[in-house]
């Protein structure tokens, strides 16, 4: 099992700098589009997938597999993926949902009748795995989504994890904008900031200080 990215756009040859650290390149800008999925070493793979039958007997003993959930899976299967900005990224709660998906749908796999099944992981962190520049964020309420959470460690030694999305309110599931996510870290800018002013004052903060 493993994830993977993918962006539109991918023709930016300038970035910027502010000092003389920065995180590892991101590649691409605009949207994107992220995948989960199960690559299977067995004659019937590279991918897991139901035929029609199988999967009426699936449906019939769990009738959830026909619930909406908000994460896009290919049909019969549990290979997901999401528009990244609109669903932000996939956490622990959407991976789990997914292998409970592929855990009701497997039993009835007929392929693997009497098999041993082993699963493989790799042990990064979901959405918060990534390293994320401010240049990835823009300013106001409503915008893309590079990550679902900032994690960074603050100046007692502890770590730190913000919601870069609204939890509650009127604005639930919406970005924060890096002006909102100024005011909550309490970074102070200018009077009127525009937007270069805010990624100029917030590359400073040490949540955007996620370099190696």
């Amino acid at each position: 099992h493993d994830e993977s990215t993918f962006r539109s756009g991918e023709v930016s040859n300038k970035r910027w700098f502010f000092g003389e650290v920065a995180p590892f390149y991101s590649k691409g800008r605009g949207l994107s589009n992220m995948a989960s999925d199960f690559l299977v070493q067995h004659s019937s793979g590279p991918f897991f997938q139901l035929n029609e039958k199988e999967y009426e007997k699936a449906v019939s003993k769990y009738p959830q597999l026909k619930t909406s959930t908000g994460v896009d899976y290919v049909e019969r299967s549990a290979t997901a993926s999401i528009n990244v900005g609109q669903n932000a990224y996939f956490d622990n709660s959407t991976i789990l949902e997914q292998f409970e998906r592929l855990f009701m749908l497997i039993e009835f796999k007929e392929a693997y009748r009497n098999h041993t099944i082993e699963i493989v992981v790799d042990n990064a962190r979901t959405h918060t795995a990534k390293a994320y520049s401010v240049m990835d964020f823009a300013k106001g309420i409503g915008t893309r989504v590079p990550v679902g959470q900032l994690e960074y460690i603050d100046a007692n030694g502890q770590q730190q994890i913000v919601e870069y999305c609204f939890q509650d309110g009127p604005n639930k599931g919406l970005a924060k904008g890096l002006l909102e996510l100024s005011k909550e870290l309490k970074v102070i800018l200018p009077a009127k900031p525009k937007l270069p002013d805010i990624r100029q004052a917030l590359a400073r903060h040490p949540v955007f200080q996620n370099v190696s």
